[in-house]
Formats: C-alpha cells, sequence, structure tokens
C-alpha cells in the first residue's frame, strides 16, 4: 500500500517511470501524487504488467499527471487473466482532457487544462519531512477527496482541513497568493520540449520546474535546466538582480506580475520594474529541417516602455545554467558562434570542437545598443552567477577554451557550464523598445546549426538558383565564399529594400555598372556611379565590398573575419532598416573600432583619428547623386612605416526604399 506518498522527477529505462509493477502482489494506492515521471517505453507514471495472474491495482484519492512517455501514455496497463487495475475514484488523471490511459470512472477528474492548473510543478519544501508538490489555488483537486481515513498528509497537516480532503499527498491549509507558473510545450517525442515558465521568464529545476527535452534519435528525454532567467540593473546601481517570482540565487521573490493568457505553446504576462513597464510573451515552437523535426525553439520576447518623464538607461543579462544529463554527467561543454549575424552561446552535452555532434541548447539575445566589450560569457556554476549579481563585467571568454581558438571548451575539460548575454537600453520618457531572448534545443554539431524562421520554426534552405525560385522572391545570387557579404547575403537585410537613386563613390572601382553583374574595382582613381536603373545586388555587394577594401587597404578586404562584419552590422535592431547600397556608409561609423581590433592582431596601433567628412548629397537636374570626399587616418605599424585608412561618414542618408508593388520583386529593375 502507498499512502500520502509524492514520487516525482524519476526516470525509467523501459516501462514505469514512476512505478512498475511486474511481481505477483496487489497495490494499493491513495492520497498519493505520481507526476513529473518519464518512461523511455509506455507509463511514464505507471506502468502495471503483473507477472502472475488475479493481482490487482487500485488507486484512490491520488494525482496522477504530468508523467511522459514517448512510447506510450502516463499509465500503462497490461491485464493477465484474472488480474485488474480498477480505479477507487476521486482521482485527477491526464490533463488537457485526456486522461493519459487511465481507466477513468464518474468520480475521477481530467483537467480541461495543463498540469500546473492542479500542482505546483516545482517540488519545494513546503513543510515536513519530505518535498512535495504543492496544490495550486483553484485546483480541482482540493476538497475533491472521499474520507479514506487519513488524518495528516504527507507533512503531518491535519486532514481535511475543511469538510472534504483534497485529492493527492498536499492537504491545502490557506493560500498566501504564491507565485504562479505556466507549462508550455510542443508535442512529445524527438525534438518535443516541455518548459515551466513564471510570468517574469525565469525556469529551471530549482526555479518553476525543468525543461524537458527529448533529442532527435535513440537518446530519450530527460531535464535540461537547473536555472534561467534574465538579470536587470539600472546603469546608476551597483548591484544586479533577477527577474523571477522564485529565487535565482538568492535573488528574485519579485511580486506584482499577472498572466494575461495561456496556451499550450504560448504564455503572455505583464509586470513593473520601477517606471518600466514589461509585457512578455513566451512561445515554444518546432523546429524541422528537411521536412523533419529537428528540435525546439522557445522564444522569449519582451516589449519594455518607460513610463516616466525621464529617460532611463538599463541593461539586461541573459543567464542559463544548463544541466544536460543526456549522457548521465552534469559536466557539459559549450561555446560561441555566429549565425545569421547573432551571436549563439552554446552549451553542448560534453565538450568537444564546434563540429562535434551531440545534444545542445543554443542561447541568444536581440535588441538594445550594439556592443562589443563585455557582452558574453561562459563560466563555471555558481561564480559567474555571483559576479553577474555582484555587478561585475562580462569577461568576453569562454573558459576551457585553449590555445585553439575555437571558442568552444575543449574535450577533457567538460565542467558545470553557465552562460550569459548582455544588452544595453536607452530609453527616452515614453519611449518603447523590445528584447528577444531564444533558447534552441537541437541534436547534431553546432557548426552546423542555422536560426529557424521565427514563428515557423523552418530551417532556411540552402541558396537557390533563380529557377528554383518561387515566383513572388526576390532572386538572390549565391556568393563566392572569400567575400565578406556571403555570411549575410542573402539575409532579410538583402531582400527587404530597393535602390531609387543613384549613388556615385570615388575610388577604386568600374566606371560602368554592368546591370546584374559585379563591379570588379580594377583603378584606384576611377570614380563609379552606381545607377539605380541598372543596379543588381552584385553591384551592392561589391560596392560594400569595395568600401571595405578602401578602409583595410585595397588588398585585404577578402581577409576581414565575416563574423566580425557580422558582429558588427547585426547588433544594433536598427540594422534593419538600413539600405543596402549605403550599407558600407553604417560601415564606416564602426570602422574605428573595428580597424583597431583587426590592426591589434597585426601588432598595429590606431593613432587618433581625423574628421570625417560628410557624404553629400548633391542633385543635378536629372539625379540625385551621393558623393563621398575621404580623409585619411594614420596606422602605425611595428616597424615604423605608416599606412593609410581612408574613413566616411556614418551621417548618409538612406537613399532607398521598399517597394510600393507588392507585385512587383524587389531586386528587378
Amino acid at each position: 500500500m502507498i499512502t500520502n506518498s509524492t514520487i516525482s522527477g524519476n526516470e525509467a529505462q523501459e516501462g514505469g517511470g514512476g512505478i512498475n509493477i511486474e511481481d505477483e502482489s496487489d497495490v494499493s494506492i491513495i492520497n498519493s501524487t505520481i507526476y513529473g515521471n518519464t518512461a523511455q517505453e509506455a507509463g511514464g507514471g505507471i506502468s502495471s504488467d503483473p507477472s502472475d495472474t488475479g493481482v490487482q491495482l487500485s488507486i484512490s484519492n491520488s494525482i496522477i499527471s504530468g508523467n511522459t512517455a514517448p512510447q506510450g501514455s502516463e499509465f500503462s496497463i497490461d491485464d493477465d487473466e484474472g488480474s485488474s487495475n480498477i480505479s477507487g475514484g476521486f482521482n485527477v488523471v491526464g490533463q488537457n482532457g485526456n486522461s493519459g490511459g487511465f481507466p477513468a470512472i464518474a468520480t475521477d477528474i481530467i483537467p480541461s487544462g495543463s498540469t500546473d492548473t492542479v500542482l505546483d510543478p516545482v517540488l519545494r519544501d513546503n513543510g515536513g519531512p519530505t518535498q512535495t508538490h504543492a496544490l495550486v489555488e483553484g485546483s480541482p483537486a482540493i476538497d475533491a477527496a472521499a474520507d479514506a481515513g487519513l488524518l495528516t498528509d504527507q507533512r503531518g497537516v491535519t486532514r481535511p482541513q475543511n469538510q472534504t480532503p483534497d485529492i493527492g499527498a498536499f492537504e491545502v491549509e490557506q493560500f498566501l497568493n504564491p507565485p504562479t507558473s505556466r507549462l508550455i510545450f510542443t508535442p512529445d517525442g524527438d525534438g518535443g520540449v516541455r518548459v515551466t515558465v513564471d510570468a517574469f521568464g525565469a525556469f529551471g529545476s530549482s526555479v518553476t520546474g525543468n525543461a524537458v527535452y527529448d533529442p532527435v534519435g535513440e537518446i530519450g528525454p530527460a531535464g535540461t535546466t537547473f536555472e534561467s532567467g534574465v538579470a536587470f540593473r539600472l546603469t546608476e546601481e551597483t548591484f544586479r538582480f533577477f527577474l523571477t517570482a522564485f529565487e535565482i540565487g538568492g535573488s528574485g521573490g519579485l511580486e506584482g506580475s499577472e498572466f494575461l493568457s495561456s496556451t499550450d505553446t504560448n504564455a503572455t504576462s505583464r509586470f513593473q520594474i520601477g517606471s518600466l513597464t514589461f509585457e512578455l510573451d513566451q512561445t515554444v515552437v518546432e523546429n524541422f529541417q528537411d521536412g523533419q523535426r529537428s528540435g525546439s525553439t522557445l522564444s522569449q520576447s519582451y516589449t519594455i516602455t518607460n513610463t516616466s518623464s525621464l529617460p532611463v538607461e538599463f541593461e539586461l543579462i541573459r543567464y542559463f545554467d544548463g544541466d544536460l544529463d543526456f549522457d548521465g554527467s552534469l559536466r557539459d561543454g559549450g561555446g560561441s558562434l555566429i549565425r545569421d549575424g547573432q551571436q549563439i552561446l552554446f552549451e553542448t552535452d560534453g565538450a568537444g570542437l564546434p563540429e562535434t555532434s551531440t545534444t545542445f541548447i543554443g542561447l541568444s539575445s536581440i535588441g538594445g545598443s550594439p556592443i562589443a566589450e563585455n557582452r558574453f560569457e561562459a563560466a563555471a556554476f555558481d561564480g559567474l552567477r555571483s559576479r553577474i549579481l555582484q555587478g561585475d563585467v562580462l569577461r568576453n571568454q569562454i573558459e576551457g577554451d585553449g590555445n585553439d581558438a575555437d571558442s568552444f571548451v575543449d574535450a577533457g575539460q567538460d565542467y558545470d557550464i553557465t552562460l550569459a548575454l548582455r544588452n544595453l537600453f536607452s530609453l527616452n520618457a515614453g519611449q518603447s523598445t523590445s528584447y528577444l531572448t531564444s533558447l534552441f534545443f537541437g541534436s547534431g554539431a553546432p557548426e552546423d546549426f542555422v536560426i529557424p524562421n521565427p514563428g515557423t520554426g523552418e530551417t532556411p534552405p540552402a541558396a537557390m538558383t533563380p529557377n528554383e525560385m518561387p515566383p513572388n522572391l526576390p532572386q538572390v545570387p549565391t556568393m563566392q565564399p572569400s567575400n565578406p557579404l556571403a555570411r549575410f547575403a542573402s539575409r532579410p537585410l538583402f531582400e527587404e529594400h530597393r535602390l531609387d537613386q543613384d549613388i556615385t563613390f570615388e575610388g577604386s572601382g568600374s566606371p560602368v555598372p554592368q546591370s546584374g553583374t559585379n563591379l570588379v574595382p580594377p583603378n584606384p582613381l576611377t570614380p563609379t556611379t552606381l545607377a539605380a536603373a541598372d543596379a543588381s545586388i552584385g553591384d551592392l555587394e561589391n560596392a560594400f565590398t569595395h568600401a571595405l577594401e578602401r578602409h583595410f587597404n585595397t588588398t585585404s578586404a577578402n581577409a576581414i573575419s565575416p563574423e566580425l562584419v557580422e558582429q558588427k552590422l547585426r547588433a544594433a535592431d536598427q540594422i534593419q532598416d538600413v539600405n543596402p547600397a549605403l550599407l558600407y556608409a553604417y560601415f564606416a561609423e564602426s570602422t574605428p573600432a573595428i580597424a583597431e581590433a583587426e590592426t591589434k592582431a597585426k601588432t598595429k596601433t590606431l593613432v587618433a583619428s581625423t574628421d570625417l567628412t560628410l557624404i553629400s548629397q548633391t542633385p543635378t537636374d536629372s539625379e540625385t547623386t551621393n558623393s563621398e570626399t575621404l580623409n585619411s587616418e594614420t596606422l602605425n605599424t611595428e616597424n615604423g612605416e605608416s599606412e593609410t585608412l581612408n574613413t566616411i561618414s556614418a551621417d548618409a542618408q538612406c537613399l532607398s526604399q521598399q517597394s510600393s508593388n507588392p507585385n512587383d520583386p524587389l531586386w528587378q529593375f
């Protein structure tokens, strides 16, 4: 007989994640809670397959909910002749209108919503000698059990507190407005994820509940997250704190949040920090590659509004402490890669090269002002978390990465890794901004990871030839890998704008633009006009490449790190609205910082910049041109020789706009 017991968080390689019945004995389960267990085969909560006839299983006044099994349901029975599996009634079974395989009778309750409408998904110290899952306010288990003669619950609290006892191992005394959470999930099976989030966006096994991920392949589902949340600090303050109704490292316990709506895959909420109002949309979607599910993504999108009459500056640090237990060890690896201009920090189920196939979670954060210093860090628990709370800077390093410079923890250097990404914000009175942080649950080599399309989860296909292009999409040619733009030439940045005016630049370039072909810069002294009527995407790409050549000497453009270019150009939200024909003008704004980073590697020292000459717009009788005049600044090499670095202004105006004709492909001129 099992009474007043909580069976939670167990895993079985075969059947019966919580309880597996195979012997000849009768089993009775009374006023118990069976939640959050996992089996590789059938019966995530209970599997009953007695070895003899005449065996009876009876369950009453109990909760069997929130258990998972990829090959079956929460409750699995295999009746031998003469055996029986009997509901004694007054149970809460399954969720979302599904009994989970339990043979429910009239007095059993099948919740219409998810499990978090029944109980707190986190196993906590709620008093008594052992941890329990507390019932949440409004739970259908409250005052819904039959009198089984039990005088106390699992903790020793008197039963019943009201006229009728509660279902499960926990008897409610009174509610003190405990923090709430919501379970959101993608379908079970390979690539599926289940995560319980609070209204601030925090989660984890020590917070609201684990994020359980089922990798693609033979590996079964397992928990992935100890702590995950966003740390906040006003710029003028010293210490940071985590945004959570629960606690992360002793920080949090915030009040005033509320959930506005929730479904199986989405939860929206709202909260206030000082004069800043946060509206949060948390969504999980399936990821697909070549039509097959490859994983899942959790996206947490914050809309932040300054409701005061004064400007507010603040920072957000996305912190993630994963515990990928798929290999039976909490010692993991990870590193940093640039994908679609975004920096992605990875935690992998074991250390190794970026091309090593593994189970992984990728972390990204987008929003605010572009920053390069103190942007990221991967370091051991709980040192990184402590330094975040103390207000220390992030070190822009991957702890455990040796001299190979691949920005990944070296094989054999596994540890309990934690990740952090920092974003800075400045809001004027009444202004709003967006902050998007995502977790990508996947399998395979991090090097091969491609960010899925938002909302669909579909991995973007490889570049297509013009004949393969759908009729309503722009034709984007494939570029040579050596071109610094190759990594992002086919991104929406180059698809959403068209050139509506000519642009003239001085320096190397072909004197006559050729429609649909690349401009090769053979002559450093010949001015070139890029005509709107003739411009192809290749022309625009090469106009930018041409500018890079001028900034990094005429022969070094192809040696510029694509990751560095992407990091600078994609860091700012506003880059999405920049005219591709004038990308090089935007690039000039970051040139000194990039040049300094590049030249330090070549033992050069950047001397103070000269004044930048404005790019002037000079209307003519028939067209508007945009000419630039170049000044120079000097780089002193180690041996004392001087080299010239040309600069242009960042004040150029956007000369293109999106096509007003929806039937006009944007890159057909």
